[in-house]
């Protein structure tokens, strides 16, 4: 992929040398007056270091997202614990080894903590200690299955059940109070479910791995409605259904490993409007509506893609220059997200992870601050601080007024 600065910095010296006799004084002037206009349409690139608050680091990578309660910050990492750390300090107040890699964005329930490892279910206290554990004998598929798979189905709960999809096949329904299974569902073949679940009106809406999207009946654990999101599957790691499914008045919205997303209707499954990348990227993006906008992330075309949420109609894109597989943070008149450098595009980037914040209405860059990290991480925002996990096992935090403000 061309830097297309670069490319806008030529043209600019090639017009100036037609337009003009070479002398060479004169040539300078207008080349740096050419640049100094660009460089000031220019996004600012930044150093974290610039905002860092604070950072801690696991002995894992962190691909799930961090959830803050009551003072403390909860973040699962490749290495089967979950971290409880002070938002302000970043110092450790408990770990707890969950024995397997935790890869979802934590729930919280009425002061309890409730996270899916290894296809299992764990409640904990406050402060750390066990409250009860759903056991799946089967751990089939609870590791990666393959370099793409980054997250687990995270919990999500309606009316003190916690819902949650497994490597296993099954959607499972937990009773939140002592962990006694309520309801359990499977998908065709028993795919494994990665999707994070959506509930409406006692009815459930998930995705599993062989690309099917699923609507349930809760009350009578009966299908509403199934459809397969493809024809035939081109290459091997095509198609699966991923991350958080997301309701927004009467559609679906999700994220795919195919260029082809959909908005369904979730009484009848049938799609109400689709658009399809045109030079073939998965759209797998952790998608977001907010005021009638639909936000969603792109793999290899490196886009954040933003629609009417209704309509479909596409409003703006704007090339990350990375892959984006985080859901955007909305603050204000801007989109904050993370991204990750793939290990395709050319050419290879300086840094391995971006944190870029976007106009909402626009689509304009106006600040990149650039890791040596791959985010995959959702960002969240608290109490003025911005906190995200990376690939190096860190866990940051930044000073979110210090990234939004113009000057350094």
């Amino acid at each position: 992929m061309k830097d297309t600065r670069f490319i806008v910095l030529k043209k600019i010296a090639k017009i100036s040398l037609i337009m003009i006799k070479p002398n060479k004084h004169l040539l300078a002037v207008i080349l740096l007056i050419g640049f100094t206009n660009i460089s000031n349409n220019i996004y600012s690139q930044s150093d974290p270091a610039n905002y860092e608050r604070w950072k801690f680091k696991t002995e894992g990578a962190i691909f799930s997202t961090p959830v803050i309660h009551d003072q403390t910050l909860f973040v699962g990492s490749q290495d089967g614990f979950i971290y409880a750390l002070s938002p302000e300090t970043g110092k450790l107040k408990w770990k707890y080894n969950t024995g397997y890699p935790v890869s979802v964005k934590p729930l919280i329930y009425q002061n309890i903590l409730i996270v899916e490892s290894g296809n299992h279910l764990h409640a904990l206290t406050m402060d750390g200690h066990k409250l009860w554990r759903f056991d799946q004998s089967d751990t089939i598929h609870s590791s990666r299955l393959d370099n793409w798979d980054f997250q687990h189905s995270s919990p999500v709960i309606y009316e003190n059940t916690v819902y949650y999809g497994s490597g296993d096949g099954y959607l499972y329904g937990v009773n939140a109070d002592d962990g006694s299974a309520k309801f359990k569902y499977a998908s065709d073949d028993l795919s494994p479910i990665r999707s994070t679940p959506a509930v409406k009106d006692h009815s459930i809406f998930f995705g599993d791995w062989n690309g099917k999207v699923y609507g349930v009946d809760l009350n009578k654990n009966t299908l509403l409605w199934k459809i397969k999101t493809f024809d035939e599957k081109p290459y091997p790691n095509f198609g699966p259904i991923i991350y958080n499914m997301l309701i927004y008045g009467d559609l679906l919205y999700y994220g795919v490993r195919n260029p082809h997303m959909m908005a369904l209707d979730i009484h009848t499954g049938k799609e109400a409007w689709s658009y399809t990348d045109p030079n073939g990227s998965w759209i797998p993006g952790n998608a977001l509506v907010s005021e009638d906008v639909l936000y969603m992330g792109g793999s290899d075309n490196h886009m954040m893609l933003a629609f009417d949420a209704k309509s479909g109609n596409l409003l703006w894109t704007f090339d990350a220059t990375q892959n984006i597989y985080s859901q955007p943070l909305l603050l204000n008149d801007k989109i904050i997200f993370t991204t990750f450098y793939s290990g395709y595009g050319d050419p290879k980037p300086e840094k391995e992870g971006y944190l870029c914040i976007v106009g909402k209405t626009s689509g304009k860059l106006l600040k990149r601050v650039e890791f040596d990290d791959k985010i995959i991480s959702s960002p969240i925002l608290h109490d003025g601080t911005l906190y995200f996990g990376s690939t190096n096992h860190n866990l940051y935090a930044l000073d979110a007024k210090k990234i939004l403000s113009k000057s350094e």
